[in-house]
């Protein structure tokens, strides 16, 4: 098994971010010991495919969101700690064995599973009626593609 090597936030001056307001009661993050590492790219919503992982819930995240941005924050202590969960810039994180993994809040997209393979088959095929078709080949309900082509069209 391969090691991934753990990163270090560097603090740049070029960057601004600011902690967001705290709320009565919950404590702040302060400087982890180690430095988290950001979402997998199976969290990336161009690069879903139809071999993706599925789960059972699934959040995707936009290109145009700020990840990178919001992962040095949550690293410099600048995010709000509320129970295992970060919250920066309007999104939540939560982090599995010191891995970040997008919950809620712009530009991020929960799916359910069969939304999620919807969106894998629109990310190969586009909005075509041969995604169509392989779509209702797998019995995706109707729900889950439109939730899927909504994702989709937010990545286009």
């Amino acid at each position: 098994m391969k090691e991934t090597p753990v990163v270090k936030p560097v603090a740049d001056p070029n960057v601004s971010v600011k902690p967001a307001d705290p709320i009565p009661g919950v404590q702040t993050t302060t400087n982890p010991a180690n430095a988290f590492r950001a979402p997998s790219p199976r969290h990336r919503l161009s690069k879903v495919d139809q071999g993706t992982v599925a789960k059972d819930l699934n959040t995707v995240v936009e290109k145009g969101v700020d990840v990178a941005g919001d992962v040095a924050a949550i690293n410099q202590g600048l995010a709000q700690r509320v129970g295992d969960k970060f919250i920066v810039n309007g999104r939540t994180y939560g982090v599995h064995d010191g891995t970040l993994y997008p919950i809620s809040g712009p530009g991020f997209h929960l799916l359910d599973r069969p939304s999620f393979k919807a969106l894998g088959v629109l990310n190969k095929f586009g909005d075509t009626p041969y995604a169509a078709t392989i779509m209702q080949r797998m019995g995706l309900p109707a729900e889950s593609i439109d939730a899927g082509r909504i994702a989709w069209k937010a990545g286009q």
